[in-house]
């Protein structure tokens, strides 16, 4: 089986007004490798899967489809599209934010290439608010804060714009569990998880458009709530566990 460089993982739920322009900003990217597009789809009632089936239509070879039969919810979702790929890379999107940099992947996947100490590379973006761009949204100063961040940064707050993202695939089967579908952010178990096998670039470039007030947003979490308490207990067991892991897999390699 030809393992590609890169998966695209477009996640999606009812994101019909929205989608085609989602997979449009993917098609735009230029590269000199070879990607697939994964599209995992929540069992959305509006018209998003018949958008999304037109797309594998016109590019079957390009685009794998996840259909969940039921509803299985964001984070059942998240863990079938991050866990479906077997390429080297992983670049994220979701279904209602779009990239605007044609050169996104070419120059993420580029920085990995060359820096094999990091795991995420990650950039800034622009804020669409209604039908408004916001070109410096200051909601999330914490994403611009240091042009490297280690795993202590990533345990004090989310680091990255999801929509941003582009990552060494780790094998997250092997943390994904019943625990991790509790985290009220599932992003960011994901950056504490790269973050214990390498560190994380900053990018200072606009590289996509994120839409303020859709999806899960760790601004709105009540920070003395037991769910918020619970998830960072297992935010920190989730360290020890990579760690372990990654202990495991050095003295394989080592063997």
């Amino acid at each position: 089986m030809k393992v590609e460089q890169l998966s695209v993982c477009l996640i999606t739920y009812n994101h019909e007004n929205y989608i085609a322009k989602a997979i449009d900003s993917i098609f735009i990217q230029k590269t000199n490798f070879d990607y697939k597009i994964v599209i995992a789809d929540d069992c959305s009632n509006d018209n998003t899967r018949k958008i999304i089936q037109s797309y594998k239509e016109r590019f079957p070879d390009k685009i794998d489809l996840i259909f969940q039969r039921n509803n299985v919810g964001p984070a059942q979702n998240f863990i079938d599209l991050l866990t479906f790929p077997n390429s080297k890379y992983i670049a994220y999107l979701e279904g209602d934010d779009y990239w605007i940099d044609e050169n996104k992947l070419q120059k993420q996947f580029d920085f990995l290439e060359k820096n094999s100490d990091f795991a995420l590379v990650h950039s800034d973006v622009k804020g669409l608010i209604g039908n408004e761009i916001i070109e410096n949204l200051a909601s999330k100063k914490w994403n611009s804060l240091k042009d490297e961040t280690e795993l202590i940064d990533a345990l004090k707050n989310p680091i990255a714009y999801s929509c941003t993202a582009f990552f060494r695939n780790v094998g997250f089967e092997n943390y994904f569990d019943t625990n991790y579908k509790k985290l009220k952010a599932g992003d960011w178990g994901l950056w504490i998880i790269l973050l214990c096998i390498g560190k994380a670039k900053f990018l200072d470039d606009k590289t996509a458009v994120y839409r303020v007030g859709s999806g899960v947003s760790t601004n709105n979490f009540n920070y003395n709530s037991n769910d918020y308490k619970n998830g960072f207990i297992f935010l920190f067991s989730l360290v020890f566990k990579v760690k372990k892991n990654k202990k495991i897999i050095l003295i394989n390699a080592l063997a």
